[in-house]
């Protein structure tokens, strides 16, 4: 398999972070509630039943999903999970630079605190569910036979095929790979139900500071090369 060794745009890179993490809702502070284990396929929260904090330090500081580290349920029990996904992706399930990036930011969900408080899987918004499809439907993707979730293919899977194969949209996709699916404007009624990760934002002052920090601690690792640029998941740091 070939890699590219062009660095991704970094505008269409920042505007899915702008996206994601710089909500009015991501400013709004300290979530109310407490961690509470999502159950499925994802690891217990170590910290259920406390409000969300910072991240723990040494081995069981975050593999991955770092911008979440100053207030999240994670530690590394969440994150190397998430950490192999994203690495098996790029290895052997071909994907594509953006769909890579994607499914980083998709597996991440599990570690910002607003998600952390709410009971039940990640509650993804239908849109950015549709974008991870669109970015992966040609990479490869198999079954975990622990999980029973959409994963991307391992180099010990037997049985691979494309994404589109698999599922034939993107609520199908987040659904199988273990994620509940948000369709904006519906609400059963909770407080605030109507919440998901992934929805439309404008972009934030801090957006260029953290991707300032993020490039000098790839530096300062020796890392900071263009494909690990390009291909985050690479790198367990």
């Amino acid at each position: 398999m070939r890699y590219s060794t062009r660095p991704p745009p970094a505008a269409s890179f920042a505007i899915l972070l702008a996206l994601l993490f710089f909500s009015p809702v991501a400013s709004a502070g300290q979530p109310k509630g407490v961690c509470v284990s999502p159950g499925g396929r994802f690891p217990a929260f170590s910290s259920e039943g406390k409000p969300p904090g910072r991240a723990p330090k040494g081995r069981r500081d975050l593999a991955l999903c770092r911008i979440f580290r100053q207030n999240t349920c994670c530690d590394v029990t969440l994150t190397f999970p998430a950490l192999i996904s994203v690495r098996n992706l790029a290895l052997t399930g071909e994907g594509s630079q953006e769909c890579i990036h994607l499914w980083e930011l998709l597996e991440c969900s599990i570690c910002d605190p607003r998600v952390g408080v709410r009971p039940g899987p990640p509650a993804i918004c239908a849109s950015f569910c549709d974008m991870v499809f669109k970015a992966c439907s040609e990479s490869y993707f198999s079954i975990d036979m622990k999980t029973q979730a959409l994963s991307p293919c391992g180099l010990g899977d037997i049985l691979c095929g494309k994404a589109h194969k698999w599922v034939s949209n993107g609520t199908e996709l987040c659904r199988l790979a273990g994620f509940s699916v948000q369709v904006s404007g519906t609400s059963s009624g909770l407080v605030d139900d109507n919440f998901c990760y992934g929805g439309k934002a404008k972009f934030h002052g801090q957006l260029e500071e953290w991707f300032s920090r993020r490039a000098l601690f790839l530096s300062a690792k020796g890392k900071a090369t263009a494909i690990a640029r390009s291909k985050l998941l690479l790198l367990a740091i």
